[in-house]
């Protein structure tokens, strides 16, 4: 077994990828770990160097993962900055370090992808002492994987990676077939409290429009990205890690995982929700 590193996508094909990470999931999807490279998000300026492992056996591609060497820890949505600061007053380098996430999403989901047939011929724990080996090739300081499925963190742990957790707040569609049916569920004060905010919402004028995949027009893609810019802005000083032509290239070569959900008032886009879609879940990733 081979196991390769390659600091750009445009060095494996895009099917024999996609063969092995699927297209259901659409964050490991080549489309979208390609958009983000080609339009500057990850690249060793923006600090998300591109290092993704190959696995081959034989010839074969049989396993990849999205890997980068980060060289700061934004965009990761995980926090660990007081690391970051016992290293440097130990006068270490903490960065780069070795991370395999989707970038700018903390979305659970696969991280180390395998083609079918092979689940027992690519084992975790050969992963982790080939990705620990090449942590210590770069000089990373650490080796971090961001948001894995359960049985992957557990076989992690085993093979000696040190766990973290952190929480997250997901909601669980249990049969509702109207909002009324999802109030019932809840105490008396959060229905009212639930009712009020979006009567609140009503008062204000506003119509709601669900656009899915081809349905949005780059014009609107452009007044999304406006506004994601002003989002952002707003919370943390800066314009956002993306540009627009990131979702542009989505919207031409993903749309079917797009949900975008436009708010008008008198036919002027006032705020807009980007989701992600696959077979199970909705992805509420820009608003």
């Amino acid at each position: 077994m081979k196991f390769r590193f390659i600091d750009t996508l445009a060095d494996v094909d895009a099917a024999e990828w996609n063969r092995i990470a699927g297209t259901d999931y659409p964050f490991t999807r080549y489309e979208f770990l390609w958009a983000l490279e080609h339009t500057g998000a990850t690249d060793k300026a923006s600090g998300w160097q591109p290092h993704h492992l190959l696995v081959e056996q034989g010839g074969e591609l049989i396993a990849v993962m999205p890997l980068y060497l980060k060289y700061h820890s934004y965009g990761e949505y995980v926090f660990d900055w007081a690391w970051a600061d016992a290293y440097r007053r130990h006068g270490m380098a903490y960065y780069p370090k070795l991370l395999s996430a989707i970038p700018y999403t903390p979305a659970t989901g696969p991280r180390l992808c395998v083609a079918k047939g092979n689940e027992e011929t690519v084992l975790p724990g050969q992963v982790a002492a080939a990705l620990i080996a090449e942590a210590r090739a770069t000089g990373a300081s650490s080796l971090h994987v961001l948001f894995p499925v359960a049985g992957v963190c557990a076989q992690l742990e085993h093979s000696g990676l040190m766990r973290r957790e952190g929480c997250q707040y997901h909601w669980f569609n249990r049969g509702y077939d109207s909002y009324d049916d999802f109030l019932s569920e809840c105490n008396s004060r959060k229905r009212k409290s639930l009712r009020k905010e979006r009567a609140k919402v009503a008062e204000q004028d506003l119509q709601l429009e669900i656009l899915e995949g081809a349905q949005i027009a780059e014009a609107i893609w452009q007044r999304f990205h406006l506004c994601y810019q002003l989002t952002y802005a707003k919370r943390s000083g800066h314009g956002g890690y993306l540009e627009a032509a990131f979702f542009i290239a989505l919207g031409k070569t993903m749309a079917e995982h797009l949900v975008m959900v436009v708010a008008r008032r008198k036919d002027e886009i006032v705020a807009v929700a980007l989701n992600f879609r696959d077979s199970e879940t909705l992805y509420g990733r820009y608003w």
